[in-house]
């Protein structure tokens, strides 16, 4: 959760977007981040120029969230996968990884650096104490360690470096540096904040930058020739595979670098130019080199990820999700450029000394063994040969063919074959535990000297054996599969819902013996059918699928966790309450629903508390009480201006989210949202005989005058309800949460679905208890109440207008607010309206008047009596008492000189003898 300072934080947000919109604008108002990462939060009025530090650092945090749509839903870089695994370089032995690191750079704007004009530059470092202006952990690791500039980035030329398409350009170039050699010394000794011109170098040119789509890289060109390092040979045909392990190396949130292993290819997507792996890294890493393991290949440039950090309330902390994959929001993986998408605009390496490579570091009997040959001296030379051998006796002579033309490189292969040695039959005969090896006899190695380049790898012909096929974990959408092998190897579960259509699947960590693959996304209730593979590095692969009927199990139900984040503006849960009972099932509550038009518990003459925006007050229990959420007592708890209540802790974030609603406290979620009751509305509390209720009334959402009235009713026999009556909030979240994390498997709950309590009276039988029923009496489940007097509808006697007290003192079932004949009993409403109306008809017509002159002159039948007033007739428009040429004259001016009828017969003010 990010400090918050909403309309500055809004105003910056319009202005990111209007740089990618119109990149014309040259210039914004934001404000210096005392976070020396990416202070995104701290803008204001202050102008800067769009390659400004600041800027930089706000738009690479950004570039996270633009691209890639369909898999992101606002992530910030990276995450902790399991055990994080990031070291210090200092602690490193691997000569492998010390020489990709000594390649490695972080990326920083050129007001970072002073030259001293004697051949160093100093930087300007930060401690890492803070993220976006709010304070680490103290917990966090590296906290304290120096920062210094916004990405990473790697050198892959002798004056060319990579780094992601988001964190350079062609009009960044101009005030873009590279930093070679920023590594803590050990664990005490922070890295030389004066360092030789010879680590430092600029961006000369963009030869290549890609930054939208699937699409994000930048190839630079730096204004002089890197010295005292040697830049990586990159992939350039070909693919990672699903199940490789691979490492990155970097710099995360720009520490000291860094190196991360323990990491599995997921999702090696071959029709994309990127793939996704559980990569531990931060925002910083943009642009880090990712590599093989296994063979040490450089396959890639890390260029998105998961939310890094997690507000706890007072600090902000790791963001720590399984192995398997972020189950919030964003990512679930870390996603990495392939070098492929880049490798034609960098020039391929090649040196004097001849340099000969295998593509495998383990080959089976039935194999195809591929050699690679570097030699600048051989330029042209279109074929060049090599030596194969195996210790078992066996020797070939291998031929290269030089590709492409002129470039000194050669490439070949050579099958193996298992059986005994036959040299010079073009064809590698080997065994199981021979070994390989390829040699070039080098006639300059550069020096002017004769070398013999060699390198070897090991022959394995038998498969894994796979032992102790288990699942473990069952639950309604997820299941752990774990085996043994006998060696080391890549495991993989293919599963399906038939033992035939093995469709899907799921690969682990290579290099070990006992391996547990969590396989996520299964249906609840549902049979799964599966089998495992192994293989090992010499490409010899075992299957076990039970001796061909597959392994099986079957999901257990859903877990209900009673919770819903309404994020596509479809809140629905006002005017109703959603009660929770203890019933000792797996999912320990039973929940129901009825329908709400008042709070259960009358708030009046409760506890007011007050709250300001974002804010959190303890509440303790009187007499002893105590209540329960999931089966733990609690004597006290906190009200949140937010919209929920937390145990243990009080808590003031203002962003719901089900990773926030899960975690770190034991939560009752009413309406988690941004709230305001520090503008208007009332939060209060009552404690009473077998309960206490918390109740938010009238309360506004921040920045809004729309009001949302709800309450949280805890029971001390631990029964919970959550009503809400007059709802604006289009989002939000509800819910219960034991404050454990979030769950696994975890599936959205649709609160406003559950079934209709029972138990309760509910005479007209419309699933609406008598207590809460607008209209006990008579069936209706929508409780309309057109004139909101409390009185639904359905039983109102005047349901155009508020009458709460339903007065009626003619007791004719019309209610004195609409009764058109107050003193006399006429249901029908007629009289008044009948009185004048000669024909019945509704209108005064000049109808009307020919029948009152028919009667008065020329014999005709006399006007009908007024049902209203039976012994008055309907002509007698002035109440006189009979009908006579003074009704006329009023006729004649109602009907055309605009008067009106004199009198209301239903009152017989005239008649006061007959008259009921």
């Amino acid at each position: 959760m990010l400090p918050k300072n909403r309309a500055v934080l809004l105003i910056s947000s319009l202005i990111f977007l209007l740089t990618i919109v119109a990149t014309s604008i040259d210039s914004y108002s934001l404000e210096d981040s005392d976070q020396p990462g990416y202070g995104v939060d701290q803008m204001s009025d202050k102008e800067f120029d769009l390659n400004s530090l600041a800027a930089r650092r706000f738009k690479v945090d950004r570039a996270f969230r633009d691209f890639r749509g369909d898999d992101i839903l606002l992530p910030q870089e990276s995450v902790i996968y399991g055990d994080d695994n990031r070291v210090d370089i200092y602690t490193v032995t691997d000569p492998n990884i010390l020489h990709l690191a000594q390649a490695a750079c972080v990326v920083v704007d050129i007001s970072e650096l002073t030259d001293n004009g004697n051949g160093t530059y100093t930087l300007s470092t930060a401690p890492w104490l803070t993220n976006s202006g709010s304070p680490l952990c103290t917990t966090e690791r590296f906290r304290g360690q120096l920062t210094i500039g916004f990405c990473s980035g790697y050198l892959v030329g002798e004056d060319i470096v990579v780094t992601a398409g988001h964190c350079a350009s062609a009009s960044s170039c101009g005030s873009t540096a590279f930093v070679f050699g920023f590594e803590q010394i050990d664990s005490t000794t922070a890295p030389s904040t004066v360092v030789s011109a010879d680590n430092v170098y600029f961006c000369s040119n963009v030869i290549n930058q890609q930054y939208s789509g699937d699409n994000d890289h930048c190839v630079l060109q730096l204004d002089r020739l890197v010295v005292g390092r040697d830049p990586l040979q990159i992939r350039r045909t070909g693919s990672v595979a699903d199940g490789d392990s691979v490492m990155v190396v970097g710099h995360p949130v720009t520490l000291p670098m860094k190196a991360s292993g323990g990491a599995v290819v997921q999702n090696a997507n071959g029709s994309t130019p990127w793939f996704q792996a559980n990569l531990d890294t931060y925002g910083g890493n943009s642009g880090s080199l990712v590599v093989n393991i296994n063979d040490f290949t450089v396959e890639g440039i890390l260029v998105r990820g998961a939310p890094d950090f997690e507000w706890t309330g007072s600090c902000y902390q790791s963001n720590v999700v399984p192995n398997t994959g972020n189950l919030g929001s964003g990512l679930k993986f870390e996603e990495v450029t392939k070098t492929t998408s880049f490798a034609q605009y960098v020039p391929e390496l090649v040196n004097s000394a001849g340099e000969v490579t295998l593509d495998a570091t383990a080959y089976n009997c039935n194999d195809i063994v591929s050699v690679h040959l570097e030699d600048s001296d051989l330029e042209g030379a279109v074929t060049q040969f090599v030596v194969m051998t195996s210790n078992a006796g066996d020797a070939d002579t291998l031929t290269l063919t030089e590709s492409p033309a002129n470039s000194g490189k050669f490439n070949g292969s050579m099958a193996t074959a298992a059986g005994a040695a036959i040299p010079y039959d073009g064809t590698l005969e080997v065994s199981a535990g021979e070994t390989i090896t390829v040699s070039y006899y080098d006639a300059d190695n550069g020096s002017g000297n004769p070398a013999v380049a060699q390198d070897m790898a090991a022959v394995d012909c038998t498969p894994p054996s796979i032992s102790n096929v288990a699942v473990q974990g069952i639950a309604g959408t997820q299941a752990t599969i774990t085996f043994d092998t006998d060696e080391p190897a890549t495991p993989i579960v293919r599963y399906g819902t038939s033992c035939g259509s093995l469709l899907q699947s799921m690969a682990g960590p290579g290099g070990a013996t006992s391996h547990s693959i969590l396989i996520t996304g299964l249906s609840p209730t549902t049979p799964i059918y599966f089998s495992v593979e192994a293989g090992d590095a010499a490409g010899n692969v075992a299957t076990d699928d039970n001796g061909g009927g597959c392994y099986t199990f079957t999901t257990l139900d859903q877990p209900d966790y009673f919770t819903e984040l309404f994020d596509a503006s479809d809140n629905d849960l006002d005017n109703g309450t959603t009660k929770f009972v203890p019933d000792g099932s797996g999912d320990f509550y039973s929940p129901c629903r009825y329908n709400a038009g008042a709070f259960p518990t009358d708030p009046l003459g409760g506890t007011s508390v007050a709250l300001a925006d974002d804010d959190a007050v303890q509440v303790t229990l009187t007499g002893g009480a105590q209540v329960y959420l999931y089966g733990v007592g609690y004597s006290s708890f906190y009200i949140s201006s937010n919209g929920y209540i937390t145990f243990g802790a009080g808590d003031t974030d203002y962003t719901e989210s089900i990773a926030d609603h899960f975690a770190p406290e034991p939560r009752i979620s009413a309406l988690f949202d941004d709230l305001n009751p520090g503008v208007n509305g009332t939060v209060s509390y009552k404690q009473l005989a077998d309960r206490v209720a918390v109740t938010w009334d009238g309360i506004p959402e921040y920045n809004a005058s729309t009001q949302n009235s709800f309450q949280v009713e805890m029971f001390f026999d631990g029964t919970i309800t959550i009503t809400h009556l007059s709802i604006a909030a289009v989002d939000g979240l509800a819910g219960l949460s034991a404050g454990t994390g979030t769950p696994p498997d975890f599936v959205e709950s649709d609160l406003s679905a559950y079934g209709v309590c029972s138990g309760c009276p509910d005479a007209d039988l419309d699933g609406i208890c008598d207590a809460d029923d607008n209209c006990p009496a008579i069936a209706n489940a929508g409780q309309e109440d057109s004139d909101s007097d409390g009185v639904g509808d359905a039983c109102d006697n005047c349901p155009s207008i508020a009458n709460a007290g339903q007065e009626d003192g003619d007791s004719d079932g019309v209610g004195d607010a609409c009764d058109n004949c107050l003193t006399y009993a006429n249901p029908g409403q007629e009289g008044c309206g009948s009185h004048g109306d000669l024909d019945g008809d509704g209108e005064f017509t000049a109808l009307d008047l020919s029948i009152l002159i028919d009667a008065l002159f020329a014999g005709g039948d006399q006007p009908p009596q007024d049902p209203g007033c039976p012994h008055v007739n309907r002509g007698d428009v002035d109440c006189s008492g009979y009908d006579d040429a003074l009704d006329l004259s009023y006729y004649i001016d109602l009907l055309f000189a605009g008067g009106s009828i004199p009198c209301n017969p239903c009152a017989c003010v005239l008649y006061p003898d007959t008259c009921p």
